[in-house]
């Protein structure tokens, strides 16, 4: 009788009781809900470094491409026309160039012969909650910044292209100094291996 009642008592303390279990999602919820604030702040942060990393790659890539082609290239980088996306447009240099950031985009580069063609584009849409804009001592051309082949000096002065994330405020700024160096900084050191701006 002893050995049938060891075994009984044996099979009842296999396995979680449901008590156990709802103690322990609600651990877990509570880990969860901690968590995830700081992992929205984490992720908006890799956004910021991606989008800066894509705008230091259009300079480089218009430095290259000048180089080989000889072709003079313009990156516009105006206000959007709707506020709804920070533009950055890199398109090659004519009499008619219609392809700047203030224009719609079902109407920029129109296909008009001589028109500008579109090498590059980086439109990012303000709903990511990441957004840049450029300032500048702007030459002549409006926010333009213009590449020329064995030229390594630059239209505008005091260059700076800031990307910066709403909910945290990080930034990271691309300077462009005028003899053609692109160097990215964060503005507030706020943003770790970057060095401060």
């Amino acid at each position: 009788m002893r050995q049938l009642h060891s075994i009984a008592m044996a099979a009842r303390r296999r396995g979680l009781t449901l008590v156990e279990i709802l103690v322990a999602l609600a651990v877990l919820g509570v880990i969860a809900a901690a968590a995830a604030p700081s992992l929205a702040e984490m992720m908006e942060r890799r956004r910021v470094v991606a989008a800066t990393q894509e705008l230091a790659s259009i300079f480089s890539y218009a430095k290259s491409e000048t180089n080989v082609t000889g072709a003079v290239l313009n990156l516009h980088l105006e206000p959007s026309v709707d506020s709804q996306v920070s533009c950055a447009r890199l398109v090659t240099q004519s009499s008619r160039d219609t392809c700047g950031c203030n224009v719609a985009t079902s109407d920029a580069c129109s296909q008009v012969k001589g028109a500008s063609v579109t090498l590059r584009e980086f439109l990012l849409p303000k709903s990511t909650g990441v957004s840049f804009v450029a300032s500048a001592v702007w030459g002549a051309g409006g926010n333009v910044l213009s590449f020329s082949r064995n030229v390594h000096y630059t239209n505008v002065q005091n260059f700076q292209l800031t990307v910066t994330g709403q909910r945290t405020g990080a930034q990271l700024r691309i300077e462009y100094n005028d003899l053609g160096r692109v160097h990215v900084c964060a503005p507030s050191g706020s943003l770790g291996g970057y060095p401060a701006c």
